[in-house]
């Protein structure tokens, strides 16, 4: 992941995640406060393994799943830059594996809200990005077995034949 291409000097503006559910008192509002503490007002840039480990807490790979559709557009080159330059970290292989599954979500189309943001907020170069990313993870992290590939699929419906080679 080139993170140059993307505005890492720059916070998400808007809220980060549904702040009318950060106090419903479900089994998951303490991990949609953490979401909320960690991205809330944090720069792209600051956003990386270090950070995740040792601010957010404990289950940082999965706190994206908490952030909302523009949110998660925006620190998502941050999550994949993490996911490919970290593997072989603790609980990374857990975070790539969520944003195969976040991208093969939105790879149903541009309705889903996820997708109509990244959309939105970035080129088709910044895009391509996001299918390198799948692209990698077929070949180096699922392998020939295909095990939990989502990847493919997600290239085949959407990326690859929307956003440039």
């Amino acid at each position: 992941m080139n993170l140059s291409e993307f505005p890492v000097g720059t916070a998400y503006s808007g809220q980060v995640v549904e702040t009318s559910m950060v106090n419903d008192q479900s089994s998951q509002d303490d991990d949609r406060l953490d979401a909320y503490n960690f991205y809330q007002g944090r720069r792209l840039v600051a956003v990386n393994y270090k950070s995740l480990v040792t601010e957010y807490g404990q289950g940082w790979w999965g706190g994206h799943n908490f952030l909302v559709p523009g949110a998660f557009a925006f620190y998502l080159p941050a999550l994949i830059d993490v996911a490919v330059n970290m593997q072989g970290e603790s609980r990374v292989s857990m975070l790539a594996d969520s944003l195969v599954l976040r991208l093969w979500e939105m790879s149903f189309g541009k309705t889903d809200p996820a997708t109509q943001a990244a959309l939105e907020q970035y080129s088709k170069s910044q895009l391509g990005q996001f299918r390198s990313f799948l692209q990698y993870m077929v070949k180096e992290h699922y392998g020939p077995s295909g095990d939990q590939d989502n990847a493919s699929p997600a290239l085949d419906r959407f990326w690859s034949r929307y956003l440039p080679r």
